[in-house]
């Protein structure tokens, strides 16, 4: 009985392991009027170094280009300086998205990294990349946000998500909440904004 017992557990834990987020697919829901979201989108971002350093100073931004053939290209590119070296990064992220009334799914298939040191080549490649991610256009405030927290393709478990009780419930309040709270931080917003 006890070794019956134990793959019971083992079995639920593979299945239940195994089962992709929900924030890494779209919603099993009817299709509405997809928004027209074809354009450039833009994180508002803030430099990530010491107020008044003048030792470390970095810049840093981060776009995602929504191509009218639903393939896109998402960019960050970062300047760090410290003492008098000069670091550039850049992370181009190439794939597909899918719009299902206000959820888009960007489902990158490549990753390109080039950095620099002092203008030396340190790092070029570009590698197959299969990841995907789940973002809300927000109408009110016109903005995309994803589910995470995302930047240069570093991914953190922390977002819109946890405010989420049912997944894809856009009639919660808590969910909108979430999506005011990580949309207009100060510092370091999850949000991308329409470029003018």
């Amino acid at each position: 009985m006890l070794l019956k017992e134990r793959l019971f557990f083992l079995l639920f834990f593979l299945i239940v392991e195994c089962q992709t987020p929900w924030y890494r697919k779209l919603p099993n829901e009817e299709k509405g009027l997809n928004p027209n979201l074809v354009g450039v989108w833009t994180k508002k971002t803030n430099p990530r170094s010491a107020i008044n350093s003048s030792w470390h100073k970095n810049t840093w931004t981060e776009k995602i280009v929504l191509q009218t053939s639903d393939q896109f290209v998402k960019t960050y590119h970062s300047e760090t300086w410290i003492g008098n070296r000069q670091i550039l990064r850049k992370v181009e992220g190439f794939g597909t998205f899918t719009i299902q009334n206000n959820w888009i799914l960007l489902e990158t298939k490549t990753l390109k990294l080039i950095e620099k040191e002092d203008d030396k080549l340190m790092k070029n490649e570009s590698k197959i990349f299969e990841s995907s991610l789940l973002y809300y256009y927000y109408k009110e405030g016109n903005l995309i946000i994803p589910m995470i927290y995302d930047m240069g393709y570093e991914e953190k478990d922390f977002g819109v998500k946890d405010g989420v009780v049912i997944p894809y419930d856009e009639k919660s309040p808590n969910f909108f909440r979430f999506i005011k709270i990580y949309a207009f931080k100060e510092f370091q917003s999850h949000a991308y904004y329409p470029d003018k």
